[in-house]
């Protein structure tokens, strides 16, 4: 169920922090600004602080914020944010409550991706959900019996740190599979791919046996109702599905659960500002 009360979604990266207010499901009003990532802790609050600022927040209910690291939840404090240096013990919740009096919730944007998915992607309506981003890593975020679980660290679902062949699922799933398993960038892959050119063909058949063989894992430890796939990789989707649920299927123990499974692809644009702002619509569920 879409919350009908304005929440503030915040998605924070390396390179941008955007916002957007949602209200009635859809967001009213969009910002974003550069992020700041070389500078003192401080410099980086105190920009999205004010990006925050810019927004009227009359009877906005809660902000949502994603970070791309692990966080203590409860608390707010944010651990060893990739790609902003500063940031190794941030008390982000406690700092814009104390300056903007607005309960605040902060989480891992892979958890915010698959809270994304269940109110207002894919997975509406879906009890059990796994989330995936393939970006430049792989994140996992875990909705079980309609609740986000995160286990005690924020740490649960990270599938992508297991090993598998001689390195881990994250190296073979991910942007990593083409920078340092076939030295190149998978949107070069893909226009060769698209020409018809066999090598890059056959990379993504590669790509796709992984994750099939990572989706085996995903099901043995949690046999989710619904899977949705999100981050850049998937763009190439067409070209590893294929392979992909060949390699799922091949030797899985409870061939049955696969006739049940839905895996699908993201579509939501804007999926970190839903997913941050969701924190809310997760709380209160």
């Amino acid at each position: 169920m879409k919350n009908k009360q304005a929440i503030l979604g915040i998605d924070m990266g390396g390179t941008s922090i955007k916002a957007g207010l949602i209200t009635d499901g859809v967001i009213a009003e969009y910002k974003s600004v550069s992020t700041p990532a070389s500078a003192p802790k401080e410099e980086v609050l105190e920009a999205v602080l004010n990006l925050i600022r810019e927004f009227d927040l009359t009877g906005v209910a809660a902000i949502g914020i994603g970070v791309p690291t692990v966080v203590d939840v409860k608390a707010g404090i944010v651990y060893n944010a990739t790609n902003i240096k500063s940031w190794d013990e941030v008390h982000l919740k406690d700092y814009l409550e104390e300056r903007l009096k607005i309960s605040t919730l902060v989480n891992n944007d892979a958890n915010c991706f698959a809270v994304a998915e269940k109110y207002y992607g894919k997975a509406q309506g879906v009890e059990n959900i796994v989330g995936i981003v393939m970006g430049t890593g792989l994140g996992v975020g875990l909705v079980i019996n309609n609740k986000l679980f995160e286990g005690r660290n924020c740490g649960a679902g990270e599938l992508g740190n297991l090993s598998y062949r001689e390195h881990n699922f994250e190296y073979y799933c991910s942007g990593q599979f083409f920078q340092d398993e076939h030295n190149g960038r998978g949107e070069e892959f893909m226009k060769q791919a698209a020409a018809g050119d066999p090598a890059a063909l056959e990379i993504f058949r590669e790509l796709g046996f992984h994750i099939g063989q990572f989706l085996q894992a995903v099901l043995y430890a949690y046999d989710p109702e619904c899977i949705v796939l999100g981050g850049s990789v998937t763009n190439a989707f067409p070209l590893f599905e294929e392979a992909m649920r060949t390699s799922l299927a091949d030797g899985f123990l409870f061939p049955n659960s696969l006739k049940s499974l839905d895996i699908q692809c993201s579509e939501l644009q804007h999926s970190g500002i839903y997913g941050a702002a969701s924190l809310y619509n997760n709380q209160n569920s």
